[in-house]
């Protein structure tokens, strides 16, 4: 099985203290964007491993978090962001605690002169250019 994104968590430090604690998930991000070629979100292999994984399990937990702002959900191409959309947030709604509370969010790797993460939505028609490289998924809906 191959590798189909990255997950990663930003958490707040706390100024009070000399030790760094964690105070709390503020964005969870999970990059999509990285397959090797959008024809593999297309794979009905490398699909099953994306529609297996407990969505609402993340969704249910994710939701429990106090200082938790988004989900940034980043993907390589608005046909493989449209096909998560609808196979596991609109018909299954395994994400729907999120999407209720506005915090599940969408990020798409695209440029036609240099590539950055872009906002978009669902029904969104053009893409918004942040100026956010690879890893600063994290950073496009601060």
């Amino acid at each position: 099985m191959s590798t189909i994104s990255t997950l990663t968590l930003v958490l707040t430090p706390t100024a009070h203290s000399q030790n760094i604690e964690v105070h709390g998930v503020q964005t969870i991000t999970i990059d999509f964007h990285d397959m090797e070629t959008v024809d593999e979100f297309y794979d009905p292999e490398e699909m099953d491993d994306i529609t297996t994984f407990a969505w609402d399990k993340l969704d249910s937990l994710a939701s429990l978090l106090p200082d938790l702002h988004q989900v940034v959900l980043g993907f390589l191409t608005q046909d493989s962001m449209s096909r998560f959309v609808d196979e596991i947030v609109d018909v299954d709604m395994k994400m729907e605690n999120l999407r209720s509370a506005g915090k599940l969010k969408y990020a798409m790797w695209s440029g036609p002169k240099r590539w950055t993460w872009c906002r978009v939505s669902p029904d969104m028609k053009e893409l918004e250019v942040t100026s956010f490289g690879k890893d600063d998924l994290w950073r496009v809906y601060e």
